[in-house]
Protein backbone atom coordinates (compact mmCIF):
# COMPACT_ATOMS: atom_id res chain seq x y z
CA UNK A 1 0.00 0.00 0.00
CA UNK A 2 2.64 2.31 0.83
CA UNK A 3 4.55 1.57 -2.69
CA UNK A 4 1.18 2.37 -4.00
CA UNK A 5 0.86 5.30 -2.47
CA UNK A 6 4.18 6.55 -3.73
CA UNK A 7 3.32 5.77 -7.37
CA UNK A 8 0.16 7.71 -7.20
CA UNK A 9 1.94 11.07 -5.69
CA UNK A 10 4.61 11.00 -8.42
CA UNK A 11 1.76 10.07 -10.34
CA UNK A 12 -0.06 13.48 -9.02
CA UNK A 13 3.12 15.56 -9.06
CA UNK A 14 4.16 14.78 -12.48
CA UNK A 15 1.25 15.91 -13.61
CA UNK A 16 0.65 19.33 -11.48
CA UNK A 17 4.24 20.28 -13.04
CA UNK A 18 3.23 19.48 -16.72
CA UNK A 19 0.29 21.64 -16.16
CA UNK A 20 2.74 24.35 -14.77
CA UNK A 21 4.70 24.20 -17.55
CA UNK A 22 1.83 24.25 -20.06
CA UNK A 23 1.03 27.55 -18.24
CA UNK A 24 4.48 28.78 -18.68
CA UNK A 25 4.76 28.13 -22.14
CA UNK A 26 1.82 29.63 -22.95
CA UNK A 27 1.97 32.59 -21.07
CA UNK A 28 5.76 32.92 -22.59
CA UNK A 29 3.86 32.49 -26.28
CA UNK A 30 1.68 35.51 -25.68
CA UNK A 31 4.02 37.84 -24.21
CA UNK A 32 6.44 36.88 -27.26
CA UNK A 33 3.35 37.47 -29.81
CA UNK A 34 2.54 40.74 -28.18
CA UNK A 35 5.90 42.24 -28.51
CA UNK A 36 6.10 40.91 -32.18
CA UNK A 37 3.11 42.69 -33.24
CA UNK A 38 3.90 45.47 -31.72
CA UNK A 39 6.92 46.07 -32.80
CA UNK A 40 5.82 45.47 -36.07
CA UNK A 41 2.87 47.39 -36.15
CA UNK A 42 3.90 50.39 -34.21
CA UNK A 43 3.05 53.90 -35.43
CA UNK A 44 1.93 57.20 -34.29
CA UNK A 45 -1.55 55.97 -34.01
CA UNK A 46 -1.02 52.78 -31.74
CA UNK A 47 0.05 54.33 -28.66
CA UNK A 48 -1.44 55.81 -26.26
CA UNK A 49 -0.21 57.95 -22.94
CA UNK A 50 -1.79 56.88 -20.47
CA UNK A 51 -4.98 58.26 -19.48
CA UNK A 52 -6.55 58.19 -22.62
CA UNK A 53 -10.13 57.86 -23.54
CA UNK A 54 -9.60 56.56 -26.41
CA UNK A 55 -12.63 54.01 -27.54
CA UNK A 56 -10.22 50.90 -28.42
CA UNK A 57 -8.79 50.69 -24.76
CA UNK A 58 -12.24 51.44 -22.74
CA UNK A 59 -12.82 48.18 -24.22
CA UNK A 60 -9.41 46.31 -23.54
CA UNK A 61 -9.62 44.49 -19.68
CA UNK A 62 -7.78 46.00 -17.47
CA UNK A 63 -4.55 43.32 -15.41
CA UNK A 64 -2.45 44.18 -12.57
CA UNK A 65 -5.52 44.40 -10.10
CA UNK A 66 -7.59 41.29 -11.18
CA UNK A 67 -7.89 38.24 -9.27
CA UNK A 68 -9.16 35.70 -12.30
CA UNK A 69 -8.29 34.83 -15.58
CA UNK A 70 -11.37 34.06 -17.75
CA UNK A 71 -10.20 32.21 -19.97
CA UNK A 72 -6.16 30.99 -20.24
CA UNK A 73 -5.84 30.13 -23.86
CA UNK A 74 -6.05 33.83 -24.62
CA UNK A 75 -4.43 35.65 -21.92
CA UNK A 76 -5.06 39.55 -21.78
CA UNK A 77 -1.42 40.99 -22.41
CA UNK A 78 -0.29 44.71 -21.95
CA UNK A 79 2.23 46.26 -23.61
CA UNK A 80 4.42 49.09 -23.18
CA UNK A 81 7.18 51.18 -24.44
CA UNK A 82 9.40 52.95 -22.38
CA UNK A 83 11.61 55.74 -23.26
CA UNK A 84 13.99 58.25 -21.21
CA UNK A 85 12.33 57.13 -17.94
CA UNK A 86 8.72 57.34 -18.96
CA UNK A 87 6.14 54.79 -20.29
CA UNK A 88 3.77 54.63 -22.97
CA UNK A 89 0.75 52.75 -23.51
CA UNK A 90 0.52 50.51 -26.98
CA UNK A 91 -3.31 50.15 -28.28
CA UNK A 92 -4.65 48.39 -31.10
CA UNK A 93 -3.76 45.04 -32.47
CA UNK A 94 -0.81 44.66 -30.36
CA UNK A 95 -2.62 44.49 -26.57
CA UNK A 96 -5.11 42.58 -25.61
CA UNK A 97 -5.40 44.81 -22.14
CA UNK A 98 -4.18 47.96 -20.20
CA UNK A 99 -2.45 48.55 -17.05
CA UNK A 100 -2.86 51.56 -14.84
CA UNK A 101 -0.98 54.98 -15.02
CA UNK A 102 0.83 53.85 -11.57
CA UNK A 103 1.69 50.10 -12.73
CA UNK A 104 3.49 51.87 -15.44
CA UNK A 105 5.31 53.84 -13.61
CA UNK A 106 6.43 51.49 -11.14
CA UNK A 107 7.26 48.98 -14.27
CA UNK A 108 9.28 51.51 -15.99
CA UNK A 109 11.11 52.48 -13.02
CA UNK A 110 11.86 48.53 -12.28
CA UNK A 111 12.59 47.91 -16.06
CA UNK A 112 15.80 49.91 -16.78
CA UNK A 113 18.55 47.91 -15.49
CA UNK A 114 16.89 44.55 -16.42
CA UNK A 115 18.02 42.45 -19.21
CA UNK A 116 15.73 41.83 -21.86
CA UNK A 117 14.09 38.57 -21.52
CA UNK A 118 11.10 37.09 -19.64
CA UNK A 119 11.04 38.06 -15.72
CA UNK A 120 8.63 39.01 -13.08
CA UNK A 121 7.45 41.38 -11.10
CA UNK A 122 6.50 39.92 -7.66
CA UNK A 123 5.15 42.74 -6.11
CA UNK A 124 2.63 43.77 -8.78
CA UNK A 125 1.97 39.89 -9.50
CA UNK A 126 2.83 40.70 -13.47
CA UNK A 127 5.00 39.14 -15.39
CA UNK A 128 6.91 40.57 -18.48
CA UNK A 129 8.93 39.68 -21.52
CA UNK A 130 11.54 42.80 -22.36
CA UNK A 131 13.18 43.59 -25.49
CA UNK A 132 15.22 46.63 -26.37
CA UNK A 133 14.65 48.40 -29.19
CA UNK A 134 16.80 49.89 -31.77
CA UNK A 135 16.36 53.40 -31.23
CA UNK A 136 17.26 52.66 -27.05
CA UNK A 137 13.32 52.15 -26.24
CA UNK A 138 12.07 49.39 -24.42
CA UNK A 139 8.72 47.18 -25.15
CA UNK A 140 7.77 45.53 -22.20
CA UNK A 141 4.87 42.70 -22.75
CA UNK A 142 2.81 42.42 -19.31
CA UNK A 143 0.34 39.65 -18.41
CA UNK A 144 -0.92 38.54 -14.64
CA UNK A 145 1.38 36.21 -13.15
CA UNK A 146 -1.52 34.14 -12.03
CA UNK A 147 -2.12 32.71 -15.00
CA UNK A 148 0.47 30.53 -14.03
CA UNK A 149 -1.56 28.95 -11.00
CA UNK A 150 -3.52 26.85 -12.83
CA UNK A 151 -1.73 23.72 -10.98
CA UNK A 152 -3.10 24.33 -7.90
CA UNK A 153 -6.73 24.12 -7.94
CA UNK A 154 -5.55 20.82 -10.58
CA UNK A 155 -3.15 19.75 -7.84
CA UNK A 156 -6.00 20.24 -4.65
CA UNK A 157 -8.79 18.52 -6.98
CA UNK A 158 -5.87 15.71 -7.31
CA UNK A 159 -5.33 15.01 -3.62
CA UNK A 160 -9.00 14.68 -3.07
CA UNK A 161 -9.20 12.34 -5.63
CA UNK A 162 -6.31 10.75 -4.23
CA UNK A 163 -7.06 10.14 -0.36
CA UNK A 164 -10.27 8.93 -2.12
CA UNK A 165 -8.95 6.37 -4.11
CA UNK A 166 -6.54 5.60 -1.14
CA UNK A 167 -10.02 5.97 1.19
CA UNK A 168 -11.55 3.16 -0.92
CA UNK A 169 -8.52 0.95 -1.89
CA UNK A 170 -8.00 0.26 1.85
CA UNK A 171 -11.72 -0.31 2.50
CA UNK A 172 -12.02 -3.05 -0.23
CA UNK A 173 -8.78 -4.69 0.78
CA UNK A 174 -10.18 -4.67 4.14
CA UNK A 175 -13.27 -6.65 2.72
CA UNK A 176 -11.17 -8.69 0.42
CA UNK A 177 -9.06 -9.93 2.93
CA UNK A 178 -11.51 -10.63 5.09
CA UNK A 179 -13.32 -12.76 2.87
CA UNK A 180 -10.71 -14.57 2.08
CA UNK A 181 -9.64 -15.41 5.37
CA UNK A 182 -12.96 -16.64 6.18
CA UNK A 183 -12.33 -19.76 5.69
CA UNK A 184 -8.97 -20.04 6.98
CA UNK A 185 -10.19 -18.53 9.74
CA UNK A 186 -13.48 -21.07 10.20
CA UNK A 187 -10.85 -23.91 9.20
CA UNK A 188 -9.36 -22.87 12.32
CA UNK A 189 -11.73 -22.86 14.66
CA UNK A 190 -13.04 -25.98 13.55
CA UNK A 191 -9.69 -27.81 14.09
CA UNK A 192 -9.76 -26.43 17.27
CA UNK A 193 -12.97 -27.11 18.34
CA UNK A 194 -12.13 -30.18 17.09
CA UNK A 195 -9.46 -30.61 19.64
CA UNK A 196 -11.24 -29.85 21.91
CA UNK A 197 -14.54 -31.88 21.82
CA UNK A 198 -12.08 -35.22 21.25
CA UNK A 199 -10.05 -34.56 23.96
CA UNK A 200 -13.25 -34.01 26.12
CA UNK A 201 -14.91 -37.23 24.65
CA UNK A 202 -11.72 -39.22 25.68
CA UNK A 203 -11.35 -37.41 29.18
CA UNK A 204 -14.43 -39.41 30.68
CA UNK A 205 -13.20 -43.53 29.44
CA UNK A 206 -9.29 -42.60 30.67
CA UNK A 207 -10.30 -41.27 33.88
CA UNK A 208 -12.72 -44.53 34.07
CA UNK A 209 -9.93 -46.71 32.84
CA UNK A 210 -7.32 -45.25 35.59
CA UNK A 211 -9.69 -45.85 38.29
CA UNK A 212 -10.37 -49.09 37.46
CA UNK A 213 -6.89 -49.69 37.52
CA UNK A 214 -6.12 -47.73 40.88
CA UNK A 215 -8.52 -50.29 42.16
CA UNK A 216 -7.25 -53.35 40.91
CA UNK A 217 -3.67 -52.81 41.77
CA UNK A 218 -4.84 -52.15 45.14
CA UNK A 219 -6.42 -55.43 45.71
CA UNK A 220 -3.73 -57.42 43.74
CA UNK A 221 -4.23 -59.96 45.97
CA UNK A 222 -7.17 -61.00 44.80
CA UNK A 223 -8.19 -62.85 41.79
CA UNK A 224 -9.29 -61.77 38.42
CA UNK A 225 -12.51 -63.57 39.03
CA UNK A 226 -13.07 -61.19 41.84
CA UNK A 227 -12.54 -58.50 39.89
CA UNK A 228 -14.45 -58.40 37.10
CA UNK A 229 -16.57 -55.81 37.25
CA UNK A 230 -13.64 -53.76 37.10
CA UNK A 231 -11.65 -55.60 33.95
CA UNK A 232 -15.05 -55.67 32.21
CA UNK A 233 -15.59 -51.74 32.75
CA UNK A 234 -12.03 -51.18 32.09
CA UNK A 235 -13.10 -53.23 29.05
CA UNK A 236 -15.99 -51.18 28.02
CA UNK A 237 -14.37 -47.66 27.82
CA UNK A 238 -11.25 -48.99 26.22
CA UNK A 239 -13.60 -50.25 23.19
CA UNK A 240 -15.51 -47.24 23.54
CA UNK A 241 -11.79 -45.11 22.92
CA UNK A 242 -11.57 -47.65 20.14
CA UNK A 243 -15.03 -46.59 18.44
CA UNK A 244 -13.99 -42.80 18.89
CA UNK A 245 -10.74 -43.33 17.26
CA UNK A 246 -12.76 -45.14 14.17
CA UNK A 247 -15.15 -42.41 14.01
CA UNK A 248 -12.43 -39.43 13.95
CA UNK A 249 -10.25 -41.43 11.52
CA UNK A 250 -13.44 -41.85 9.40
CA UNK A 251 -14.45 -38.54 9.27
CA UNK A 252 -10.93 -37.32 8.17
CA UNK A 253 -10.80 -39.64 5.40
CA UNK A 254 -14.29 -38.47 4.26
CA UNK A 255 -13.11 -34.80 4.93
CA UNK A 256 -10.06 -35.25 2.71
CA UNK A 257 -11.21 -33.88 -1.02
CA UNK A 258 -8.99 -36.00 -3.02
CA UNK A 259 -10.13 -37.99 -5.65
CA UNK A 260 -11.03 -41.31 -4.57
CA UNK A 261 -11.78 -44.57 -6.54
CA UNK A 262 -15.42 -43.65 -7.73
CA UNK A 263 -17.54 -46.92 -9.00
CA UNK A 264 -21.45 -46.84 -10.01
CA UNK A 265 -23.51 -48.00 -6.47
CA UNK A 266 -26.46 -49.13 -6.59
CA UNK A 267 -28.57 -47.56 -4.10
CA UNK A 268 -31.86 -48.92 -3.99
CA UNK A 269 -30.28 -52.17 -3.26
CA UNK A 270 -27.83 -50.44 -0.56
CA UNK A 271 -30.82 -48.82 0.83
CA UNK A 272 -32.89 -52.02 0.67
CA UNK A 273 -30.09 -53.91 2.62
CA UNK A 274 -29.69 -51.62 4.86
CA UNK A 275 -33.32 -51.41 6.06
CA UNK A 276 -33.48 -54.81 6.13
CA UNK A 277 -30.87 -55.42 8.47
CA UNK A 278 -31.86 -52.80 10.54
CA UNK A 279 -35.57 -53.96 10.92
CA UNK A 280 -35.13 -56.60 13.69
CA UNK A 281 -34.39 -53.18 15.93
CA UNK A 282 -37.55 -51.70 14.95
CA UNK A 283 -39.81 -55.01 15.68
CA UNK A 284 -38.17 -55.31 19.28
CA UNK A 285 -39.32 -52.03 20.09
CA UNK A 286 -42.82 -52.45 18.89
CA UNK A 287 -42.24 -50.21 16.00
CA UNK A 288 -42.77 -50.70 12.04
CA UNK A 289 -39.94 -49.66 9.22
CA UNK A 290 -41.37 -49.10 5.65
CA UNK A 291 -38.89 -48.96 3.25
CA UNK A 292 -39.95 -47.68 -0.44
CA UNK A 293 -37.24 -47.23 -3.31
CA UNK A 294 -37.39 -46.88 -6.86
CA UNK A 295 -35.05 -50.05 -8.72
CA UNK A 296 -31.83 -49.23 -10.64
CA UNK A 297 -31.19 -46.16 -9.13
CA UNK A 298 -27.24 -45.54 -9.19
CA UNK A 299 -24.37 -43.32 -7.67
CA UNK A 300 -21.12 -42.70 -9.22
CA UNK A 301 -19.14 -42.79 -5.58
CA UNK A 302 -17.35 -44.59 -3.32
CA UNK A 303 -19.53 -47.97 -1.50
CA UNK A 304 -18.14 -47.62 1.83
CA UNK A 305 -18.91 -44.09 2.44
CA UNK A 306 -22.31 -44.12 1.04
CA UNK A 307 -23.10 -47.50 2.83
CA UNK A 308 -22.12 -45.36 6.27
CA UNK A 309 -24.41 -42.45 4.55
CA UNK A 310 -27.29 -44.68 4.58
CA UNK A 311 -26.99 -46.74 7.41
CA UNK A 312 -26.33 -44.01 9.92
CA UNK A 313 -29.58 -42.12 8.94
CA UNK A 314 -31.44 -45.19 9.35
CA UNK A 315 -30.03 -45.94 12.75
CA UNK A 316 -30.37 -42.91 13.96
CA UNK A 317 -34.40 -43.27 13.28
CA UNK A 318 -34.82 -46.29 14.57
CA UNK A 319 -32.98 -45.34 18.16
CA UNK A 320 -34.84 -42.38 18.53
CA UNK A 321 -38.55 -43.76 16.98
CA UNK A 322 -40.85 -43.68 20.02
CA UNK A 323 -42.33 -47.19 20.98
CA UNK A 324 -44.70 -48.35 18.32
CA UNK A 325 -44.11 -45.42 15.92
CA UNK A 326 -43.01 -45.57 12.35
CA UNK A 327 -39.56 -45.25 10.34
CA UNK A 328 -40.02 -44.88 6.79
CA UNK A 329 -37.07 -44.95 4.32
CA UNK A 330 -37.65 -43.47 0.86
CA UNK A 331 -35.89 -43.28 -2.45
CA UNK A 332 -36.64 -41.86 -5.41
CA UNK A 333 -35.31 -39.99 -8.77
CA UNK A 334 -36.38 -36.79 -8.87
CA UNK A 335 -34.75 -35.05 -12.37
CA UNK A 336 -31.39 -36.00 -12.19
CA UNK A 337 -30.99 -36.40 -8.68
CA UNK A 338 -31.12 -39.54 -6.26
CA UNK A 339 -33.13 -38.30 -3.06
CA UNK A 340 -33.47 -40.43 -0.37
CA UNK A 341 -35.77 -39.49 2.85
CA UNK A 342 -35.56 -41.18 6.28
CA UNK A 343 -38.09 -40.12 8.58
CA UNK A 344 -39.44 -41.41 11.96
CA UNK A 345 -41.95 -40.10 14.81
CA UNK A 346 -41.04 -39.40 18.20
CA UNK A 347 -39.41 -36.72 20.31
CA UNK A 348 -38.86 -33.87 17.38
CA UNK A 349 -35.47 -31.76 17.55
CA UNK A 350 -35.11 -28.15 18.76
CA UNK A 351 -35.08 -25.58 16.15
CA UNK A 352 -31.86 -24.18 17.97
CA UNK A 353 -30.94 -27.40 17.76
CA UNK A 354 -30.91 -27.92 14.04
CA UNK A 355 -29.13 -25.08 13.28
CA UNK A 356 -26.09 -27.48 14.79
CA UNK A 357 -26.81 -30.86 14.39
CA UNK A 358 -24.82 -31.84 11.67
CA UNK A 359 -21.35 -30.05 13.50
CA UNK A 360 -18.77 -32.61 14.99
CA UNK A 361 -19.71 -33.63 18.33
CA UNK A 362 -23.37 -32.18 18.38
CA UNK A 363 -25.49 -33.72 20.34
CA UNK A 364 -29.52 -32.52 20.90
CA UNK A 365 -31.19 -32.61 24.59
CA UNK A 366 -30.98 -34.98 26.60
CA UNK A 367 -34.95 -35.85 26.06
CA UNK A 368 -33.51 -37.13 22.22
CA UNK A 369 -30.72 -38.81 23.52
CA UNK A 370 -30.74 -40.39 26.52
CA UNK A 371 -29.23 -44.13 26.50
CA UNK A 372 -28.54 -43.32 22.92
CA UNK A 373 -24.46 -43.70 23.34
CA UNK A 374 -22.50 -42.40 20.59
CA UNK A 375 -20.13 -39.15 19.97
CA UNK A 376 -21.96 -36.69 18.15
CA UNK A 377 -19.59 -37.50 14.46
CA UNK A 378 -21.96 -39.68 12.69
CA UNK A 379 -24.19 -36.43 10.92
CA UNK A 380 -21.22 -34.85 10.49
CA UNK A 381 -19.46 -37.95 9.03
CA UNK A 382 -22.47 -38.06 6.54
CA UNK A 383 -22.67 -34.76 5.99
CA UNK A 384 -19.05 -34.75 4.47
CA UNK A 385 -19.94 -37.97 2.44
CA UNK A 386 -23.15 -35.91 0.99
CA UNK A 387 -21.16 -33.22 0.02
CA UNK A 388 -18.06 -35.18 -1.21
CA UNK A 389 -20.22 -36.58 -3.58
CA UNK A 390 -21.30 -33.06 -4.88
CA UNK A 391 -24.76 -33.69 -2.77
CA UNK A 392 -26.16 -32.13 0.13
CA UNK A 393 -28.43 -33.38 3.44
CA UNK A 394 -30.79 -31.51 4.87
CA UNK A 395 -32.68 -32.31 8.64
CA UNK A 396 -36.50 -30.91 9.42
CA UNK A 397 -38.02 -32.11 12.18
CA UNK A 398 -42.09 -30.53 13.77
CA UNK A 399 -44.03 -31.68 16.72
CA UNK A 400 -44.50 -35.63 15.86
CA UNK A 401 -41.32 -36.50 13.91
CA UNK A 402 -37.91 -35.59 12.55
CA UNK A 403 -37.12 -36.20 8.86
CA UNK A 404 -33.43 -36.27 6.95
CA UNK A 405 -33.31 -36.05 3.43
CA UNK A 406 -30.17 -36.48 1.46
CA UNK A 407 -30.07 -35.47 -2.78
CA UNK A 408 -27.28 -36.98 -4.68
CA UNK A 409 -26.38 -36.48 -8.31
CA UNK A 410 -27.65 -39.49 -10.35
CA UNK A 411 -25.22 -41.77 -12.41
CA UNK A 412 -25.44 -41.74 -15.98
CA UNK A 413 -25.81 -45.54 -16.20
CA UNK A 414 -28.95 -45.16 -14.14
CA UNK A 415 -32.22 -46.00 -15.86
Amino acid sequence: MTVSFAVLALAFVGICVMEYQRDATTLNLALESALNRSQATMSAGDTAVFGSQDSDESQLPQIGGRTHVDDWSRIPVAVIRVQAGSSIMITGDSSSATVTESVGADVAEGVGGLPDGRGDFSELGLSYSKRTLPDGDSLIALAETRVLDGWQPLAASLAVVCLGALLAFFLISLLVSSWALRPVREAWDAQRRFVADASHELKTPLTVVLANMSIISRDSQRTVASQSQWVESTEREALRMQGLVNEMIELACVEDRGDPVRESVDVSTLVAACSLQLEPVTYERGCHLECRTEEGLCVLGSRTQLERLVSTLIENACKYVNEGGEVNVALVRQGTRVVLTVENTGVPIAPDDLEHIFERFFRTDKARTSGSGGFGLGLAIARETAESHGGSIAAASDGTSTRFTVKLPLAMTSA
